[in-house]
């Protein structure tokens, strides 16, 4: 029996892999429509979880690193990223 991994969290561990990327690297990276995984990122962001930024006209996402918890009747129950 295999394990399903739900994509907002597989789009959560890309970045966290990547350290930074923009939503076509990361969606190369799980294997996701890239308009998904934009939409994840964006949700993500919401909640505080990852943050978008630019440099030198190369945009992309990082996480952040403060802990936050999941919304009410998430898939998980806490998203953080390492301090760097």
């Amino acid at each position: 029996m295999s394990h399903h991994t739900p994509a907002d969290l597989l789009v959560l561990h890309a970045v966290r892999t990547l350290g930074y990327g923009d939503a076509a690297r990361i969606a190369v990276r799980v294997g996701l429509p890239e308009d998904e995984v934009a939409e994840h990122l964006l949700d993500a962001q919401a909640y505080g979880w990852a943050a978008s930024s630019s440099f030198a006209g190369e945009g992309g996402w990082s996480l952040t690193w403060w802990p936050r918890p999941a919304p009410p009747g998430s898939s998980r129950r806490w998203a953080s990223a390492s301090r760097p």
